[in-house]
């Protein structure tokens, strides 16, 4: 019953009967304890030199606004101004209060109390609120959010660890799915939709999710969808509309089971101690299983029963194949070392990328690095912050054979070309300091480019009978030699090659006092002579050292 209309039936038989304050009370509001205000709106209609005729004769608004005497500056309005409260409202940070205390200080005599304003605001906003009821298509829409409120379980330690839940809920008929997961970044995001696909066992048209940063980039009038969630529900064949940011209304299905699944899971963790995630997922798909088939209270049937009959037939089949997540980077320009950085970490591409545009992304195994119309670089992804993964095909060649340059590398390269060549070359390293020998052995590499493996292997075979593992003996025996040579030659006989001079007598001297002091591996006599330059001279002048 309006106040209008209790207003009426007090007026009517205050002024047409001569019942007391205490009867009409009774039996208008139920009970007498009204007396005092039948007795105020009796005297107010007397006041105005009203009877019931003139009363009669009004209808509601011209009753409300003559009775309640907005004219009168001694006396406060009954109703405020709701249009200029709403105007004022819009102000950021202006609040309710903030109006009424500006109100009353202009005007105090003609300002309601502040509970009053309140209360009669209030109830302006319940009338003038509309809702729609939206009639859903079966099938077409899955509404997805995560709960305010969060369940846990205990870890090893005892430690209680607090996890996010995530619910869907399927427009027409309710039915709810509900999964934990550590987080809502995007991993876990996509590894909750694709097993709610998955519970369903069919694909909705449209996926209505909220503005969470793994679902939408951007939200407004126009946003943009995560790049992940966008692939996931292109490769569903679904479509990604986000709700109106501040506008739970838009996803009221999703609010109403997010609160369902709060009151039906949470306090079975009084009782239930879940040591891991693993077990507090176990606890709640029976639970979700329990929420749908239980009856409904105001009309037939369960959201099981629902789903079974109108939900499930109309949602799109499933892919043969489930999503495998990928996460895009940024797109970055190739530097000069051809190394992009993914995620903290460079992986290589090839040399030729450099200074064009290359699109990473990752997915939980590897990474995939893209650039135009080439094919795709994968390497497998790494979490070493700051450190950098090499594939030797994406080097130029000129690096390449710097990466070489190491001492297992260069004593490969020597076993690769023969025995002997591999002493010498490991003769470098036998120092007090390994690595000072590091530079002679890439020296002895680098003078035997061109040259083929049996000269090579010969000229080392033949430093190492002089006892002069050095790549300056290694360079003159190998310059002595034919430049086509196809087999080894022996060590008697003196490679072909023109005439060879007298050996200088100094030389000679040297050589028999390193035989004398060495005579457990003298050299041999009768070894070829190799023409050799001496530094020593002003002039320079052709000498020979016995090999």
């Amino acid at each position: 019953m309006t106040s209008m209309t209790l207003l009426r039936r007090v007026l009517k038989r205050a002024l047409t009967t001569t019942a007391s304050s205490r009867a009409i009370s009774a039996a208008v509001f139920g009970h007498p304890d009204r007396k005092s205000t039948v007795q105020n709106w009796k005297n107010r209609a007397l006041d105005k030199g009203w009877n019931w005729a003139v009363v009669s004769g009004m209808t509601d608004a011209e009753l409300r606004e003559a009775f309640w005497r907005p004219g009168n500056p001694g006396r406060p309005s009954a109703r405020p101004d709701f249009a200029e409260i709403a105007q004022a409202l819009e102000h950021p940070g202006m609040t309710l209060w903030t109006y009424w205390e500006e109100a009353r200080a202009a005007k105090p005599a003609q300002t309601l109390s502040y509970s009053r304003v309140a209360a009669q605001w209030a109830a302006h906003r319940k009338r003038a609120r509309r809702t729609m009821r939206q009639d859903l298509v079966p099938g077409e829409k899955a509404f997805v959010d995560y709960c305010g409120k969060r369940p846990w379980f205990f870890n090893e330690q005892g430690v209680k660890v607090e996890v996010e839940l995530f619910v869907g809920a399927l427009g027409r008929s309710g039915y709810v799915f509900a999964w934990c997961s550590m987080t809502q970044q995007s991993p876990d995001f996509v590894e909750a939709t694709t097993r709610m696909l998955e519970a369903y066992g069919g694909v909705p048209p449209i996926i209505v999710c909220d503005n969470l940063r793994a679902g939408v980039s951007r939200a407004g009038r126009d946003p943009v969808i995560n790049r992940t969630y966008l692939e996931l529900a292109e490769w569903y064949g679904s479509a990604v509309h986000p709700a109106p940011p501040y506008d739970p209304k838009a996803k009221a299905k999703v609010e109403d089971s997010v609160k369902l699944m709060q009151r039906a899971f949470l306090p079975l963790l009084r009782h239930n101690r879940c040591a891991s995630l693993a077990e507090l997922n176990t606890l709640l798909v029976r639970r979700v299983q329990q929420v749908n088939e239980k009856r409904f209270q105001k009309k037939p049937g369960s959201r099981l029963e629902v789903f079974e009959r109108v939900d499930k037939p109309a949602l799109l089949p499933l892919p043969a194949q489930r999503f495998e997540y990928v996460e895009f980077a940024t797109p970055v320009e190739v530097p000069s070392d051809y190394h992009v950085k993914v995620a903290g970490h460079f992986y290589s591409v090839p040399h030729n990328w450099v200074g064009r545009t290359a699109y990473p992304r990752t997915t939980l195994g590897e990474v995939v690095i893209d650039c135009d119309d080439c094919p795709s670089v994968r390497h497998p992804r790494s979490t070493e912050v700051a450190g950098q993964t090499t594939n030797r095909e994406h080097m130029p060649p000129a690096h390449r054979e710097q990466l070489d340059r190491t001492p297992a590398q260069l004593l490969a390269w020597a076993e690769a070309v023969g025995v002997h060549t591999h002493a010498l070359v490991k003769a470098q390293f036998e120092r007090k300091v390994p690595l000072q020998g590091q530079l002679k052995a890439d020296a002895i590499k680098s003078m035997a480019r061109g040259s083929q493996p049996v000269a090579i292997e010969a000229a080392a075979e033949r430093a190492l009978a002089m006892h002069s593992p050095t790549p300056s003996t290694f360079q003159r025996v190998l310059a002595s030699l034919p430049k086509n040579v196809d087999t080894p030659v022996g060590l008697g006989a003196a490679p072909a090659g023109p005439a060879v001079p007298s050996i200088n007598s100094k030389l000679r001297r040297s050589a028999k006092r390193k035989a004398a002091a060495r005579p457990h591996a003298s050299a041999p006599t009768d070894l070829p002579l190799v023409p050799v330059v001496s530094r020593n001279s002003r002039r320079s002048r052709s000498v020979c050292r016995r090999s």
